[in-house]
């Protein structure tokens, strides 16, 4: 049965509930405050302090946020060689403003998004010649080709610069893709010889989609997404998915409002200074 601390996250950030119930059975939960309307998380794993504060509300009590920036200096203190990553969760511009930007730099910002099952809407009509395929092991290039358009269009946008992505991409594709695809979780989109679209899947979680940027703005984007939403309903015990985004991709987030999913969620994460 799923805990307090599990559904007040599964309100804030689905991702992060998920991530608690794993530390939780696993025992790499270092710190676990309870509050009215949040928690305080130090979770340890991957080499890697997480501290998280997620709140439904912008906390704007003093005594709170005194108290939040002792427990991460006992983070610092007490990480030894890990990495140390703090994740706050809620739009809680005090945090952000008090606690973050003592010891820490922003590394990115963003939301989530959610559909139910009740607002899905039905498998959508691709366009003639679009066919949609699973994973084809000769056709590894061209997938991480896909997703470095993707990476490269983003960090255009949100003006970072993640150099080594495309050596990254190689492995990730030959790692992670055949492991999706024998899940039902791996959806690649093509027109002839042409890939013109990726989707990764892990659970609720819409983990990866993209669109190559020679097919974006041709309405084409819409009906891959309402077709990748629809084959995660089969699994009829699925209420929900979710994903997120930059908060700087205006384009995706207009794309899923069209297509029926709602903002419920945002994000900042923060890297340690030094």
């Amino acid at each position: 049965m799923k805990d307090y601390t599990y559904r007040m996250l599964s309100r804030i950030n689905r991702e992060e509930a998920d991530t608690y119930e794993k530390c939780r059975k696993d025992g790499t939960i270092i710190k676990h405050e309870v509050y009215d309307n949040g928690v305080f998380l130090v979770e340890d794993f991957d080499n890697t302090y997480y501290a998280l504060l997620s709140f439904e509300g912008d906390v704007q009590s003093y005594t709170l946020v005194h108290h939040l920036c002792q427990e991460l200096e006992w983070v610092i203190a007490n990480k030894g060689q890990r990495k140390h990553t703090l994740i706050i969760n809620g739009e809680n511009r005090w945090l952000m403003h008090f606690v973050a930007f003592a010891h820490y730099n922003l590394h990115n910002i963003g939301y989530e998004y959610r559909i139910s099952r009740e607002n899905a809407k039905e498998d959508a009509v691709f366009p003639a010649g679009i066919v949609c395929k699973g994973y084809e092991e000769d056709k590894v290039p061209l997938y991480a080709r896909c997703l470095d358009e993707a990476f490269e269009e983003q960090d255009k946008i949100s003006g970072e610069c993640n150099e080594g992505m495309a050596e990254k991409t190689q492995n990730y594709c030959k790692e992670v893709c055949p492991k999706a695809d024998a899940r039902g979780d791996f959806y690649a989109f093509w027109q002839g010889e042409n890939l013109i679209g990726l989707c990764l899947c892990e659970g609720d979680l819409l983990d990866s989609f993209v669109i190559s940027p020679a097919h974006q703005g041709k309405g084409i984007g819409k009906t891959l997404l309402t077709y990748c939403l629809s084959k995660r309903f089969e699994n009829d015990s699925r209420q929900e998915v979710f994903l997120y985004t930059y908060y700087s991709n205006i384009r995706a987030q207009n794309l899923y409002a069209k297509s029926g999913m709602e903002r419920t969620g945002f994000y900042a994460i923060f890297r340690e200074k030094g």
